[in-house]
């Protein structure tokens, strides 16, 4: 028995209208056009919406395909709340397909796929009380039953019902022994009014961040005509921060840059990335750290850039990493030499410091040079 997930194709369409007249519509409360009503065309359409939620970055939905033939569909889309990465999931299978481990073959590799290329936290599944079928299948990839959906009606058909809620959640690493109550760790959504924070509040004198208010301004459409509210702005920014943690997640799996949230004493304290260098061969990163100003002078900053050296020549096989530092900004080069960074050259008044050309430092250091203090392993 070949089991595969897979894209739903135009043509697919005969395949999607069996499915629409045939699946057990006694314990699902999907809407989804009841049978014999389903036209090609509104098969057609179905499919291209389908497709539509992975390319739009809303969810993942799939044909489910045993032995060749498409016997069911499976889908989940993310919730709405971008602090929550979360997704929530359903399947309907033709009746023949029932019962022989078809459905918790497709959701394992949904939820997999949830995991591992969407970065979702957790997949949750509302299932009908009545429906005890998908409750062991549930509960057979793993989900955990978390009590009744309280957004529900609580009727199916007429009849008095609740749904409950299943779900499952990423396995968490264990936490590693990072020493001075400092270390880095991939950023989540849930950290995004800390990254916030960190983009309003960090010292605006040396760092290149991008200014968000005039992003989220152009990416709105916001015309200008009336100053917008707070409200607005922190929506908006906070929407686009949601969007960077999904692109950086994305560019580590792809095998590029790697960023990290710097945690001091389970708080979000700051930022430290290594943008890999691409092109001529490249074995070269570039290296930027900040802090919220608070936690600064702490030697939070010294050891988060130790850990982050670590993980980037484990990670990439970088031969060495560069730093770029402004000349004034005198807390910054020490938290490289510390890490034995080597002055290697300036850039005379090659940046704008508060409007005024001034130096740029360039400071570099080889894997062999970390590796005599800090072994890799």
């Amino acid at each position: 028995m070949n089991i595969e997930l897979r894209q739903w194709y135009f043509g697919d369409e005969e395949s999607l209208i069996r499915l629409y007249d045939s699946y057990d519509r006694s314990s699902c409360d999907w809407e989804l056009p009841q049978p014999g009503k389903c036209s090609k065309d509104q098969a057609n359409r179905a499919i291209r919406r389908h497709v539509d939620i992975a390319y739009y970055g809303v969810g993942y939905a799939q044909a489910v395909v045993l032995d060749g033939s498409v016997v069911g569909h499976v889908e989940y889309i993310r919730r709405g709340d971008f602090h929550d990465a979360s997704c929530d999931l359903k399947i309907a299978l033709l009746p023949e397909a029932c019962g022989h481990g078809v459905g918790s073959e497709a959701v394992r590799q949904m939820i997999k796929h949830a995991f591992e290329v969407d970065n979702c936290e957790c997949v949750s599944a509302a299932i009908l009380e009545t429906n005890t079928t998908a409750r062991r299948m549930a509960e057979k990839v793993g989900m955990v039953y978390r009590g009744p959906d309280e957004t529900f009606e609580g009727s199916f058909h007429g009849q008095p019902c609740s749904r409950l809620v299943y779900e499952i959640c990423r396995p968490q690493p264990l936490p590693q022994p990072q020493g001075e109550g400092v270390e880095v760790k991939p950023w989540q959504r849930r950290d995004i009014d800390s990254l916030l924070s960190l983009f309003t509040t960090v010292d605006g004198r040396y760092d290149d961040l991008p200014d968000l208010v005039e992003e989220v301004r152009r990416d709105y459409l916001y015309d200008g005509s009336q100053e917008p509210s707070p409200e607005w702005l922190q929506e908006r920014m906070l929407y686009r921060l949601s969007q960077y943690v999904d692109q950086w997640n994305a560019l580590e799996k792809a095998g590029g840059s790697i960023y990290r949230a710097i945690v001091s004493d389970g708080a979000v304290v700051g930022l430290v990335f290594v943008n890999v260098v691409t092109g001529n061969r490249s074995l070269d990163g570039v290296m930027g750290y900040m802090l919220l100003p608070q936690h600064c002078g702490k030697g939070i900053a010294t050891k988060a850039v130790e850990l982050m050296l670590g993980e980037a020549f484990r990670l990439r096989g970088l031969h060495r990493v560069t730093a770029y530092v402004y000349k004034p900004n005198v807390a910054s080069s020490r938290v490289l030499e510390k890490n034995g960074f080597t002055l290697e050259g300036v850039q005379r008044e090659g940046v704008l410091c508060q409007g005024v050309p001034t130096d740029y430092l360039l400071y570099g250091l080889l894997r062999r040079e970390f590796e005599e203090w800090c072994p890799l392993g």
